[in-house]
């Protein structure tokens, strides 16, 4: 199930789990120096006041982390949001203009908007939709019409593939 949740969310509830038990620590350390409920002698003193610096110091650590890791589950949307926006300016009308030029039996046009296909459909980092477009163009412009069917059904698949990875 972890698997399943946000990195964004795990990053937050892993630093909610160690801030929490860092914060009993430091609330123990806290009440020896403030002697609640025996006074502190010179040695306890001095150990709770490292607890106390050490804690602490872990608190900024934890947060930083945190935050970094907030910081690279937003990016990596945003990258992801970056591609997918890449690929739709130019991928669909390329990819409909093959589709209609493999169905006619034009495969000049087919293998030319095939190689067009080849930086949009980059975009969407799919190594087998990479190469399914290039199958694609290679069949159209040896004119297999047969095999260039086939590459373009297993391109559309690959694009659906990669957009649903990529949460599009």
């Amino acid at each position: 199930m972890s698997d399943e949740r946000p990195p964004l969310t795990d990053a937050r509830r892993l630093a909610h789990e160690a801030r929490s038990a860092l914060n009993a620590i430091i609330g123990g350390a806290e009440m020896l120096l403030e002697g609640r409920d025996t006074p502190a002698d010179d040695r306890q003193r001095e150990l709770a006041e490292r607890i106390l610096r050490g804690g602490r110091r872990l608190v900024g650590l934890i947060d930083q982390l945190a935050d970094a890791a907030a910081g690279e589950a937003l990016r990596r949307g945003a990258d992801r949001t970056a591609r997918v926006t890449r690929f739709a300016a130019q991928g669909p009308r390329l990819l409909a203009a093959t589709r209609d030029a493999v169905l006619t039996g034009n495969l000049p046009d087919a293998a030319a908007n095939a190689w067009a296909l080849e930086l949009p459909v980059g975009y969407l980092a799919a190594p087998a939709a990479d190469d399914a477009v290039r199958r694609l163009a290679t069949f159209a412009g040896a004119g297999d019409h047969d095999g260039a069917r086939e590459a373009l059904g297993d391109l559309e698949r690959e694009i659906a593939e990669a957009l649903v990875s990529l949460g599009r």
